[in-house]
């Protein structure tokens, strides 16, 4: 059941993508504001050095498949040693595509917003980095200061199986499992050494939209489930309700907003927490058209299309994780035509669903998934539950 503390719902600002804090978002999180100015704050001291921090924490490791798995490990001497936050990123399409010297140039030229500046400098491929490193810097001034590991997508389909791209395509993502296993071993190695006494044993996901679906799917699987003590899923526009894959084209296109305006009365009393420092940079001049949309097409593989048409393995999945005392978080936005069956196929047990507004008069779409801010508040408020 929901706490009397916990929130049962954020009001954002859809065209300014700013948070709400209302009373029970502070007394769930103490110092939220704070907290976002002091994250605001690693970024603003000196961009420039940050976003090679942020450049420097990609790798790539070899599944056991054979294939290269592009990653980034975000942590600090004061993270937490035996705990890790293993983020989905289905649709950044490997890591950044420039490199930080070329998006510090980007961001402080005098005239970077023509189409081929933008298509150059890629701007929105730093889009995933800067919201791991968002939650990363977040959860730490929060006093969660852990590891943050992101798979990024879309994950080369030879690092799964036959037998595994079989499950997806039948909507069972429990194979996501054994790469976030392998992700682990390998930041294991990286962070204490294979041998060390010290073992990352505590383990929590996050993802949104295909995500979503790629950390419940992984958090519930057998693999993790016997090598971890699996305590956070985070699940922000879980998919569930298509009926094929015709329905769900519709629903990414032509019919991605449904239903009624927002009639969220927002007191102006209420204090209000903008995007995020660090995603205003690299948006400050927009996205590049052509590599943005092709980055989000690349991610949309056929077998997981096809898995998201198929409601049961991850009902069964959530089952799995709320029989084992894992804390739940759905996140979804009111007027996702995606999103808005998922509610009424989750079980009635324990899980928290916690629904994501416009301001009155807006409509809060599938998209709230790129809102930094946003989604750093949604996984904070589940790892500090």
């Amino acid at each position: 059941m929901i706490s009397a503390e916990f929130p049962s719902q954020i009001v954002t600002n859809v065209e300014t993508h700013s948070v709400t804090i209302t009373p029970d978002i502070e007394a769930s999180l103490p110092g939220v504001r704070q907290a976002f100015a002091d994250a605001d704050r690693t970024f603003l001291d000196n961009p420039e050095q940050y976003l090679h921090k942020l450049e420097t924490s990609a790798f790539k490791f070899q599944s056991s498949e054979g294939s290269k798995v592009a990653c980034s490990l975000l942590y600090d001497p004061d993270s937490k040693q035996d705990e890790i936050l293993v983020i989905f990123a289905p649709f950044a399409d490997s890591a950044p595509k420039s490199s930080a010297d070329k998006l510090n140039d980007y961001l402080n030229s005098d005239s970077p917003s023509g189409i081929v500046s933008k298509e150059k400098y890629a701007p929105n491929s730093w889009n995933q980095t800067t919201k791991s490193a968002a939650i990363f810097e977040l959860l730490k001034a929060l006093g969660k200061n852990l590891p943050v590991l992101t798979i990024y997508g879309p994950v080369p389909t030879s690092a799964y199986s036959y037998k595994e791209r079989s499950k997806f395509r039948n909507g069972d993502f429990s194979p996501a499992g054994k790469l976030a296993k392998e992700a682990i071993t390998h930041v294991q190695d990286r962070l204490h050494g294979p041998n060390s006494e010290t073992q990352i044993n505590i383990v929590h996901f996050s993802g949104a939209s295909l995500g979503a679906s790629n950390a419940i799917g992984s958090a519930a699987s057998k693999g993790v489930l016997h090598n971890f003590a699996v305590s956070t899923a985070t699940a922000q526009e879980l998919i569930l309700g298509p009926d094929n894959l015709l329905d769900l084209a519709k629903r990414f296109t032509v019919r991605s907003i449904i239903g009624e305006a927002s009639m969220e009365t927002v007191s102006q009393d209420n204090p209000k927490i903008e995007e995020t420092a660090m995603r205003k940079a690299v948006d400050i001049y927009g996205y590049e058209i052509i590599g943005k949309n092709i980055r989000t097409l690349k991610g949309m593989k056929p077998t997981y299309m096809r898995g998201l048409t198929k409601t049961e393995p991850t009902v069964q999945a959530v089952e799995r994780l709320l029989d084992n005392q894992v804390d739940l978080l759905v996140a979804l936005a009111e007027n996702s035509s995606l999103t808005h069956q998922t509610a009424s196929f989750l079980p009635d047990k324990s899980q928290i669903v916690l629904a994501l507004k416009g301001e009155k008069g807006q409509k809060l779409g599938h998209l709230a998934g790129d809102h930094v801010a946003l989604s750093a508040l949604v996984t904070a408020l589940n790892l500090k539950k």
